[in-house]
C-alpha cells in the first residue's frame, strides 16, 4: 500500500487488536494453576470467543471490500464461517462434541487455505 488513510489504518491495526483478544480470552491468565479446569473455563468463556471472532471475520471482510475493493461475492468462506460462527454464539451449544467438531472443520479450513492460497500469501 502507498498510501495510507485513516479507515485503512483502522482495519490494519483492529485487526491484531482482535487476534490479541481472543487469545487473551483463550488463555486466562491463572491458566498454570493446577486447581483450573480448562474444560471449564473454555465453556465459560466460548461466547465471548465466539462474538470476538465474529468481530474479527466481519473486520477481514469490511478489510478487503474497503481497502482492496473485493466484493463480499467473492470472500464467501469468510461468510460462511461468519454464519457458522453466528449460528454457535446464538445456539449456545452445551456439548463438547459441537465444539469439538467446529475446531476440527476450522482447522481443515485453516490447513486448507494454506495450501491452496499459499501465493496469496506472498507480499510482493
Amino acid at each position: 500500500m502507498q498510501d495510507w488513510d485513516l479507515p485503512a489504518f483502522l482495519f490494519i491495526i483492529l485487526y491484531p487488536i482482535l487476534l490479541f483478544i481472543l487469545a487473551n480470552l483463550l488463555f486466562p491468565a491463572q491458566w498454570r494453576k493446577k486447581n483450573l479446569d480448562m474444560k471449564i473455563y473454555y465453556f465459560r468463556m466460548y461466547p465471548k470467543f465466539f462474538l470476538t471472532a465474529l468481530a474479527l471475520i466481519a473486520t477481514a471482510v469490511a478489510s478487503d471490500l474497503i481497502i482492496a475493493g473485493r466484493p463480499v461475492r467473492e470472500q464467501v468462506l469468510k461468510v460462511v464461517l461468519f454464519i457458522i460462527l453466528l449460528i454457535m454464539y446464538v445456539s449456545k451449544p452445551k456439548s463438547s462434541w459441537a465444539h469439538s467438531v467446529l475446531a476440527l472443520f476450522l482447522l481443515t479450513v485453516m490447513i486448507a487455505s494454506l495450501i491452496l492460497l499459499s501465493d496469496e500469501l506472498v507480499i510482493r
